[in-house]
């Protein structure tokens, strides 16, 4: 459950806002501490937790998602531990490209144990067909895609086909160092036409295998300094309205990503909704979300072919205008929040 504000977490939280009710228990997994101590003993209080409504209730059905962390996999085992021999119907939903790998980065003497308590859940909910893939010990029959979303909010009723002086760019994502945010500042630092671009910088700081957190927060700013600063605006984490309106008034959406769990962000769909081109990085599953009429993609961790296609777009900005529209169009018959909840309510057996 969000905070923290990540792709996963606001799915999540939307799933736990359409369903709540008496009948419904929603034990809150996440730990916002950087404390491995602190982490630690959430994972004991959820066990005890699961232990409690394991042998004080009746459960019916159980929906999670799945942790890709050694600490966090920890709450998934003491739950599919718990409830091995029950009737109740488990449904793990799955937003991470990294799942294959982490299940195969275990010491070999607990794959078996892994594998044969994800075999108990009825059913593994992906993002999209290829995702698949991730469960290659799971029989396909337990398997079922559903589509990411966008919050209803962000659909407006028309989209801007005018681009009057600079190209408005945006980064709405998390500030990790493997998400691109670097690879992106680089790219317009060394361009020779960074004045005719402005760019909008929404997100967190959060660390990954390469930076901590205050690590990538200093790189950051490091790299905003080498920036004029009337063509750029950070905001910080934004909700509701601001995002929206950050979103709406931008024409280019960047995701350069080599995030190593890169799935189908959340991100992306807004941007498309709002009315954005689009170009992301050819990492992980980012490149099956666009075709030619969505925007383009680059090489992951490379500034040059973010310039050049940046260079491209100004010198055919028609283009820009075209794909604005058809992206707005496109999100709304396939990603809208409420086929999504009616498919998770589907499969979760509430009607």
């Amino acid at each position: 459950i969000a905070p923290p504000y990540h792709g996963q977490s606001i799915a999540f939280t939307a799933v736990v806002n359409d369903i709540n009710c008496r009948k419904s228990l929603v034990i809150n997994t996440n730990s916002t501490s950087d404390s491995k101590l602190l982490k630690m003993l959430t994972s004991i209080k959820v066990a005890f937790q699961l232990l409690f409504y394991r042998f004080t209730g009746a459960v019916d059905v159980i929906y999670f998602t799945c942790s890709r962390s050694p600490l966090g996999s920890l709450k998934d085992l003491f739950l599919l531990f718990f409830f091995y021999n029950s009737k109740a119907r488990i449904i793990n939903h799955i937003h991470g490209a990294d799942f294959e790998s982490f299940i195969m980065g275990l010491p070999t003497f607990l794959q078996p144990l892994y594998k044969k308590l994800y075999k108990r859940v009825d059913c593994h909910i992906v993002l999209l067909d290829k995702m698949k893939e991730q469960l290659n010990f799971i029989d396909n029959s337990k398997m079922v895609v559903v589509p990411n979303f966008y919050q209803s909010n962000l659909e407006i009723d028309s989209i801007s086909q005018t681009l009057n002086g600079r190209v408005q760019l945006v980064y709405l994502s998390n500030i990790i160092a493997s998400k691109g945010i670097l690879t992106l500042l680089d790219a317009i630092i060394a361009a020779d036409y960074k004045d005719k671009l402005y760019l909008h910088i929404a997100g967190g700081f959060m660390g990954d295998d390469e930076m901590s957190s205050r690590e990538i927060e200093l790189e950051f700013y490091n790299r905003l300094e080498k920036l004029p600063n009337d063509m750029y605006t950070y905001y910080g984490v934004v909700q509701g309205d601001k995002k929206k309106r950050i979103l709406v008034d931008s024409d280019v959406f960047i995701l350069p990503s080599y995030y190593k769990s890169e799935a189908v962000p959340l991100s992306i769909i807004e941007a498309m909704v709002t009315g954005n081109y689009i170009i992301v990085s050819n990492h992980n599953y980012l490149p099956t979300l666009i075709n030619r009429c969505m925007g383009g993609v680059v090489k992951a961790q490379s500034p040059l072919e973010i310039e050049e296609k940046l260079r491209w777009l100004l010198e055919n900005k028609s283009e820009i205008n075209k794909v604005k529209l058809y992206n707005s169009q496109y999100a709304k018959k396939t990603y809208s929040q409420s086929t999504y909840l009616n498919r998770i309510r589907e499969i979760l057996g509430k009607q």
